[in-house]
């Protein structure tokens, strides 16, 4: 009872019906506005693309919401090497325009390990204060 993961559908990019999609999107706000024991939410988004559209509207949802939230840029190893420093940084100077964010962005890529080690500490802090 420590720490509880929970691992919600993506918005917009499952190859789904829209109608599902929208189901989905309903579901996720609900569960996002009614759990008083959620600590944090990590907003995982494409390191190649940046935050997209889709990507701003769930942050200002999650700011109305007050729901604190860290943004998780995946797949690194996929970003060019020039976009690789600029991508957080202009990631970092939108975080001023949203509340509820973390003031950092974490870098990581599943396939190559990177980031994953901080990643886990970053989680294993939560299960800390709930033992505290």
């Amino acid at each position: 009872h420590r720490l509880m993961l929970v691992d919600l559908p993506g918005y917009g990019h499952a190859e789904a019906p829209a109608a599902e999609k929208d189901h989905w999107n309903l579901l996720v706000h609900h569960y996002l506005q009614t759990r008083p024991a959620l600590c944090c939410v990590c907003l995982l988004i494409d390191g190649r693309h940046g935050v997209m559209a889709n990507d701003t509207v769930m942050m200002k949802f999650l700011d109305r919401a007050a729901a604190s939230y860290q943004i998780v840029l995946t797949k690194d190893d996929q970003v060019r090497a020039n976009d690789r420093d600029t991508r957080p940084r202009q990631i970092m100077a939108l975080l001023n325009k949203h509340p509820a964010a973390r003031p950092t962005v974490m870098t990581t890529s599943a396939d190559k390990g990177l980031g994953m080690e901080e990643l886990r500490l970053f989680l294993a802090q939560f299960a800390a204060k709930a033992d505290a």
